[in-house]
């Protein structure tokens, strides 16, 4: 589960990708303002602060790049059992959900434990897989 449907919040990529791109560009720039001209004096500044701001930068960027993979990464992925009953295949669910699988698609492993990515639809009483891509075989299902 991504840490938007924890928060019951569904964010797509572009989004969250301007937010944070914005969040890097922002705390980048973020400087404090100097005036000139007015009679101000500049005290030095401490090589310490510079490079402590530049360090912390630097992780705010890495936490935001962190964040966004961990976010996207699983986008889209099922991981369950395949069973075919009738001519229609399903596929139940790590967390016990029962999808109905598209016909369209690569072939799907009868029998096994796979992820899959592809796109869910259909109300929530009765939901629906399309299937891109088998990402993984995992082998036999245990009952």
């Amino acid at each position: 589960m991504t840490i938007p449907e924890r928060l019951g919040k569904s964010i797509s990529r572009r989004k969250l990708g301007i937010l944070c791109l914005a969040l890097v560009v922002g705390l980048s720039t973020a400087s404090p303002a100097i005036a000139q001209g007015s009679g101000f004096k500049l005290e030095p500044i401490d090589k310490g602060l510079v490079v402590g701001a530049i360090v912390g930068v630097a992780v705010v960027a890495a936490a935001a790049v962190v964040i966004t993979y961990l976010v996207i990464h699983n986008h889209g992925a099922v991981v369950g059992c395949i069973v075919e009953s009738g001519g229609k295949k399903t596929l139940v669910s790590s967390d016990k959900r029962i999808y109905s699988l598209l016909d369209a698609g690569p072939p799907l492993p009868v029998g096994e434990r796979a992820k899959l990515k592809g796109h869910k639809s259909g109300p929530a009483s009765a939901p629906t897989f399309e299937v891109e891509k088998v990402l993984k075989d995992y082998g036999h299902c245990q009952p």
